[in-house]
């Protein structure tokens, strides 16, 4: 049993998505790594604060084939980038 999961933490992950050529989000991945227990604790919470934010991510690769990211970790809230931004063009390419 995770620290998590017996804290019922259940919402303490990040899901990662990107727009694609049409204007959808499509999911790329999920970050669990580097997320402070007072964050999980938050994201629990209130996980409507968290919705839509562009966060800043590390990860060991890109699978520019399946558009995946592997292995995140969580950097932070990126508070100068707009959501729309983000597309699987730019981060795959």
């Amino acid at each position: 049993v995770t620290k998590a999961h017996f804290m019922g933490w259940f919402n303490a992950r990040i899901r990662i998505g990107a727009y694609d050529e049409n204007g959808n989000i499509k999911e790329i991945g999920t970050i669990h790594s580097g997320i402070s227990d007072e964050m999980k604790k938050d994201m629990t919470e209130n996980p409507n604060n968290y919705l839509n934010k562009v966060v800043k991510i590390q990860c060991m690769s890109l699978d520019k084939k399946e558009k995946t990211i592997r292995h995140g970790f969580y950097k932070g809230i990126h508070p100068e980038k707009n959501p729309q931004e983000c597309t699987i063009k730019d981060i795959f390419n």
